[in-house]
């Protein structure tokens, strides 16, 4: 991690009044990361991603998880609340040693106090709702849930009405991000560099957050918007534009 790159992000998130953040981390400069969270009066929430319970993937993948004690230790140091789960990018399906693997997960988070959140991406053994509620039905630990990240929702075949039969205590992150109807040829390169700004695409953000209100889900809520270009604005401008657009979309459900 660069600390070029990364000492601005929380007080820029901060100047437009977010109230949390998700936190990418590997255990690096996990004090300072303390010290710019707590000056920017943020609250860290899930420490993303976690595949270390799933298979290795036999595919070059972006962003390799850490062994899972890193993910339990920074989000213990920055006072985060949750791990994200996701299984390997490439994968077919999920094993049953897999489903077994998630469940220790889960146990050896609730040693730390922090939960597990699974997240389902099509692109993975878990692509889509209903593979992931099979999973949490298997595995029944107290501490397990979901994030909704509903870009990948909508590229999974997901419907809005599809979130209505969800348990809403199950649903502990909701993630926002655009894109257009018809799906890509690429999903990966889709989600890691082509996602739009909440409200400028094609999903149906708006109806799901509208079922999710329904249901009585109250869980953090933000932007995840992968965009290469982001990397090279100011970080307090990405913030604001992040900002304003999620909040764009809450005014219309």
């Amino acid at each position: 991690m660069d600390p070029e790159r990364v000492v601005p992000r929380p007080r820029a998130s901060a100047d437009p009044r977010f109230e949390a953040l998700w936190h990418h981390d590997r255990g690096r400069m996990v004090g300072l990361a303390r010290r710019m969270l707590d000056d920017a009066g943020l609250v860290p929430t899930d420490v993303d991603a976690c595949s270390d319970w799933a298979a290795p993937a036999a595919v070059d993948v972006p962003l390799p998880s850490a062994p899972r004690a890193e993910f339990f230790d920074v989000g213990a140091r920055l006072g985060a609340t949750t791990v994200v789960a996701t299984h390997t990018i490439g994968a077919e399906s999920v094993t049953e040693r897999e489903v077994a693997g998630f469940a220790e997960l889960c146990d050896a988070a609730a040693e730390h106090g922090l939960r597990i959140a699974l997240e389902y991406v099509p692109f993975t053994g878990v692509r889509d709702l209903a593979s992931a509620l099979r999973i949490l039905d298997q595995v029944n630990r107290p501490n397990a849930g979901l994030v909704v990240d509903l870009a990948h929702h909508a590229r999974s075949g997901g419907e809005p009405d599809d979130l209505r039969s969800l348990r809403p205590e199950l649903v502990f992150t909701v993630q926002l991000a655009d894109g257009p109807a018809a799906p890509p040829a690429d999903l990966l390169v889709d989600a890691m560099s082509h996602r739009q700004l909440p409200g400028q695409g094609d999903f149906p953000l708006v109806e799901c957050l509208r079922v999710l209100s329904d249901i009585g889900v109250r869980a953090p809520l933000g932007p995840e918007v992968y965009r290469p270009e982001c990397a090279d604005r100011p970080a307090s401008e990405v913030a604001a534009e992040l900002y304003r657009t999620t909040v764009d979309v809450l005014q219309q459900v």
